[in-house]
């Protein structure tokens, strides 16, 4: 008996779908498991897995010639060819005109991002494309950054909850800063580090790009608990320091994250201070610290990095606009809060929740 992955027509419908339809509106009915109970038709296909899951992502009507010649099975061979010529109907129909790509929460990686950037120049009206909280890494981000680069109309990008790190950070931000289109790539919750954040922060520095998915009409924004690291705070505080990108926003909810992060243990001969009492301000890896835990029997100390609070407390200092912030149980410490607090002071009515 022929499987639904191994049939060619069940293999052309799905293919199409993959253009069409957002990801979380594909429904793998082969996984459904009929139920006595009462719980509702649609949360019985969640719980059995039938809208989770990966799929391929589109090809190329000639690769799926191919595959319909050498992998999948039919009933009758003559069927072949005209399997093949519907779906390159549909492509050369409906391909050219796509203009929005929903393929977030597929558990993609590199490979499967490889092969995405190579048909995406054939989407030429493509405005918006969201891969986020997938696992895509490094490899995969130099192969979206290349497809950037030739694209004329992408305006949006979302990549935030992937694997980038800041090597992945490196590939992108030659693309950010050349594309002419992109007005939104946001990259919060991608394993950066200060370092390569503060690179995509300096590739869109005399540009409008959001790198934390704000839009230029957008009035509230809620990022709590999303696992927000300091260097998240320094993509932020890029968007909060562009008129053209927040001159909307009047409330940002950035509660219940860690956005003051606390290191490790580290050695205090590591450490550049004259004490490591708790408090203390020291430098480590260049940066300034907060010492938070001081010097233990082992020689150790804990610090809270204070970099990202103070590029969000710049941020703060240049955006006129936003009248409210929520900032509570960020591990801020004393330290951050004053700095926070100073960046707001003299503004009447600034409702700053730390």
């Amino acid at each position: 008996m022929t499987t639904y992955e191994e049939s060619g027509w069940c293999f052309v419908e799905a293919s199409i779908s993959s253009v069409l339809k957002a990801s979380e509106r594909r429904v793998n009915v082969s996984k459904y498991r009929p139920g006595r109970d009462e719980t509702p038709y649609l949360l019985r296909l969640s719980n059995d897995g039938c809208l989770a899951g990966s799929r391929s992502a589109p090809l190329e009507p000639d690769r799926v010639a191919s595959l319909l010649a050498n992998e999948k099975k039919f009933y009758a061979s003559s069927d072949i060819a005209t399997v093949a010529g519907l779906y390159k109907t549909f492509f050369d129909a409906v391909v050219p005109a796509q203009r929005e790509l929903v393929l977030c929460k597929l558990g993609w990686g590199d490979n499967d991002v490889v092969q995405l950037a190579e048909v995406l120049p054939c989407f030429c009206q493509l405005v918006a494309i969201d891969l986020s909280k997938n696992s895509i890494g490094a490899a995969g981000a130099k192969s979206v950054a290349a497809a950037m680069v030739v694209s004329a109309s992408l305006t949006k990008i979302d990549l935030s909850s992937n694997r980038l790190g800041p090597a992945g950070a490196a590939a992108l931000a030659p693309a950010v800063a050349a594309s002419a289109s992109l007005t939104v790539a946001n990259v919060l919750s991608n394993n950066l580090d200060i370092e390569s954040a503060t690179l995509l922060v300096n590739a869109v520095k005399d540009k409008d790009v959001s790198l934390c998915g704000i839009q230029r009409d957008q009035t509230e924004a809620d990022f709590r608990w999303k696992d927000l690291l300091p260097h998240d705070a320094v993509l932020l505080a890029s968007d909060l320091s562009k008129a053209g990108v927040s001159a909307s926003l009047r409330d940002l909810n950035l509660a219940s994250n860690h956005l003051a992060g606390e290191t490790g243990y580290v050695k205090a001969t590591k450490v550049q201070g004259s004490s490591f009492h708790v408090g203390d301000k020291v430098l480590y890896e260049g940066r300034e610290m907060v010492v938070s835990m001081g010097k233990d029997s082992d020689g150790d100390i804990k610090m809270i990095d204070m970099s990202g609070v103070k590029a969000l407390a710049d941020g703060l200092a240049v955006n006129a606009e936003l009248t409210a912030l929520d900032l509570c149980w960020n591990q801020l410490g004393r330290e951050g809060k004053q700095v926070l607090e100073q960046a707001v002071k003299g503004r009447s009515g600034f409702d700053l929740k730390v």
